[in-house]
């Protein structure tokens, strides 16, 4: 803006001393000028105000389009909903009617022995007092998955043993998919699922990235490990396909050195273009530092992923001094930054307008911002002065196994044996 003002007024002062000197010369030809350069600034001024024009219009196309988005999956999560409701409904009125069919058997079982049976004698009709009615059989205990485990459950085994668990888990394809849903602020709908790897200790017991990832960088077993993943997350959204037309986008994490792959990133961008409609439900999540300092044939890489129609997240963002031309020509949708981060800059008056400045130009070219890790009330009350949309944390839900965030419908477990045919 301030470049404009400056070339216009540099203009002005140029056409008034051409008009000036040429006057000296013909009248004419000064007043010939002066209606040219006149038309010019016209023909300037109607550029500019066709430019804001569109810009505002671009603005407001990009909200009407984000609120219908919104509109379908609310009314997609209020059928499923739905559906589940009146399935619930019909089993409850199923296992109401068996229970009354057993109990008019009961009552009438005895009238019939006894006119079936002859008279026998010193027969009584009363209950024997030494027989006890039978307590029903326990019902057989259900194994309980834990959505998450805390990180102090595993603090007592060495990291020896985590070193052999992960290489046994690797070999025998012993990790799972949890996911964890971004929901939209004020209604806390889920919007998408971020996917996580957990390695499985035992049936039921998974133990958290937290614990096992750094003995996995040491090792260099990080990179199988989202190898891994990402085969799940793929076999996951072709399940979700099939079962749901409009299913939630999945956001998976993709590493440089997964994107250095020459081989792997050949045959995922060929599963890609065979699969255009998956590619709108892919987000790929990068570290901000991985993706400011990649290299150029990488880069393409992304180019080449967002031409085929997915998307991309910045993670771990610590930089809040970000080109928003960049990220848009990257497909860069959304930007993920920590509650302890806003809390940080929220003390500081000029740090505070910053971000709140970022966070509107961000979302006016179409980027949304998620804010994560908030855990409980109190800390999301605490960010109501950044007008959040977008959130994620254990507040919301916490990583469970692939299909816990949809009621009613169980997705079903991916194994990465179904898609290494498709990555042969």
């Amino acid at each position: 803006m301030r470049l404009a003002r400056h070339m216009i007024l540099a203009g002005t002062i140029a056409a008034g001393v051409i008009i000036a000197s040429l006057s000296f010369i013909s009248l004419e030809l000064a007043m010939i000028c002066t209606g040219m350069f006149a038309l010019a600034g016209v023909a300037y001024g109607e550029a500019r105000r066709r430019q804001f024009w569109e810009q505002a219009a671009s603005f407001k196309f990009k909200n009407l389009k984000d609120e219908q988005a919104d509109l379908k999956l609310s009314m997609s999560d209020h059928r499923r909903e739905m559906i589940v409701m009146k399935n619930d409904i019909n089993k409850t009125v199923q296992i109401m009617d068996h229970m009354l069919q057993k109990r008019d058997e009961r009552s009438e079982e005895p009238f019939i022995h006894k006119a079936a049976r002859a008279p026998q004698p010193f027969e009584t009709t009363s209950m024997p007092r030494a027989i006890k009615p039978q307590s029903p059989a326990p019902k057989p205990k259900r194994a309980v998955v834990q959505s998450d485990t805390s990180e102090e459950e595993f603090n007592h085994i060495s990291d020896t043993v985590v070193k052999e668990l992960l290489r046994l888990s690797l070999s025998q394809d012993r990790i799972d998919a949890f996911i964890q849903p971004i929901v939209r602020l004020p209604q806390r709908q889920t919007r998408m699922y971020e996917v996580f790897a957990r390695i499985r200790a035992k049936p039921g017991l998974y133990m958290p990235a937290s614990r096992y990832m750094k003995v996995a960088e040491q090792d260099n077993l990080d990179k199988k490990i989202d190898h891994l993943l990402l085969m799940h997350c793929l076999k996951t959204i072709v399940e979700n396909a099939r079962k749901q037309a409009d299913a939630a986008p999945f956001m998976i994490n993709i590493t440089e050195d997964t994107l250095s792959n020459g081989p792997f990133m050949k045959r995922l961008l060929a599963f890609v273009s065979n699969n255009r409609q998956l590619a709108e439900r892919l987000i790929f999540e990068i570290r901000q530092s991985e993706f400011e300092d990649m290299a150029p044939a990488l880069l393409e890489i992304l180019r080449g992923l967002g031409k085929l129609g997915c998307s991309f997240s910045l993670d771990h963002v610590t930089d809040l001094s970000m080109d928003i031309q960049e990220l848009q020509d990257f497909k860069i949708r959304f930007v993920k930054i920590d509650r302890e981060l806003l809390m940080a800059e929220h003390k500081d008056n000029q740090a505070f307008a910053k971000i709140l400045r970022l966070k509107s130009s961000l979302e006016a070219n179409g980027i949304g911002v998620i804010v994560q890790k908030i855990e409980s009330e109190e800390q999301l009350r605490a960010l109501l002065d950044f007008d959040i949309r977008n959130a994620q944390g254990y507040l919301f839900g916490k990583p469970g196994l692939e299909g816990a965030y949809k009621k009613g419908q169980r997705v079903r477990r991916s194994s990465p044996d179904d898609m290494r045919e498709q990555f042969a």
